[in-house]
């Protein structure tokens, strides 16, 4: 397959701003090492970050192609130290204004995680090393109080609940261990489709880095 290039608005999206919207979607990230866990979105999480040696910087991309609106974040990691360092990236998704015919759930075939509303799909993806998801969990909010679905943070594990109904939000985990004094780079998408069928295309470009941003 020859490799599809698009063009993609890029915008700089630096670490303290990692709490994004695309369309009616939140996306929160965060950072779990060492048996703890920060939200990489305010400037206290980024000065405990460096605190730890690393350095992250992020750029965000969107595009529109074969009818779908894409969303591709690259996250940049330099470790700083004279030790490897073990991390586990959180990604977190909710939509605003849910309604009681929402589904989210992980294709184990795909290994993605969807949101499925009464019209369109949301394809959540992302890759690490050449892993792609490692943990992932779906939640009811109602159920739920906690701003984040780990289920034991010392040992970095979440909640194992793979489909969840109305409001629900999801996250999985991007996991990996970066050499010391070395940089390694971290993807995360997310594909916005009235077919899950063209959706699942586009995320297999992505997975392949077939999909070039120009």
């Amino acid at each position: 397959m020859d490799t599809l290039y698009t063009n993609f608005n890029e915008e700089y999206m630096s670490m303290n701003n990692s709490c994004f919207d695309f369309h009616e979607m939140k996306h929160t990230i965060g950072l779990w090492m060492n048996g703890e866990f920060v939200w990489m979105n305010d400037l206290l999480s980024k000065e405990q970050i460096e605190r730890r040696g690393l350095d992250i910087q992020a750029n965000f991309t969107t595009a529109i192609l074969n009818g779908c609106d894409v969303g591709k974040l690259v996250m940049h990691i330099h470790n700083d130290t004279n030790e490897e360092q073990e991390i586990k990236l959180y990604m977190q998704q909710e939509i605003y204004h849910q309604l009681s015919n929402h589904m989210a759930y992980y294709a184990p075939t795909d290994q993605y995680l969807v949101h499925a509303l009464l019209k369109h799909v949301y394809v959540c993806n992302g890759a690490f090393q050449q892993k792609g998801i490692i943990q992932y969990t779906t939640k009811s909010q109602k159920k739920h109080t906690f701003p984040h679905l780990w289920e034991n943070i010392k040992k970095g594990g979440l909640y194992y609940q793979p489909l969840s109904t109305k409001n629900v939000m999801s996250a999985f985990t991007l996991e990996g261990k970066i050499p010391p004094f070395s940089s390694v780079s971290a993807s995360y998408w997310v594909i916005k489709s009235r077919s899950k069928e063209v959706a699942s295309t586009l995320n297999k470009l992505l997975r392949k880095n077939r999909l070039e941003f120009i």
